[in-house]
């Protein structure tokens, strides 16, 4: 049976670092690994009739908004400049001490 040394570990802020003993040799560097071989990407292709109908719908949305007939509200997601109702709290007289 043979008896396996364990190796003198040092624990430190949850890293762990192996000392080699006096006169052994260093580990050497890991192989370089071959970069994985990625499968082409697929151009996707969309249906031309699609596309051109999406084309016109946004053409013509985009000329009633030009001709006035909607108005597109300017404001963004948040109302960032609305004032704030101003509401004071009821201020009661400060009481003292006894002494």
């Amino acid at each position: 049976m043979k008896v396996i040394e364990t190796p003198s570990l040092i624990r430190r802020n949850g890293l762990m670092f192996d000392i080699p003993k006096q006169g052994e040799p260093l580990p050497e560097d890991k192989p370089v690994k071959a970069p994985k071989l990625k499968a082409e990407k697929i151009k996707r292709v969309c249906d031309p009739r699609l596309v051109a109908a999406a084309r016109e719908l946004r053409d013509r949305w985009l000329e009633e908004v030009n001709a006035g007939r909607y108005v597109i509200e300017a404001g963004g997601k948040y109302e960032v400049g609305r004032l704030m109702e101003r509401r004071e709290a009821p201020v009661e007289p400060m009481r003292l001490l006894a002494a």
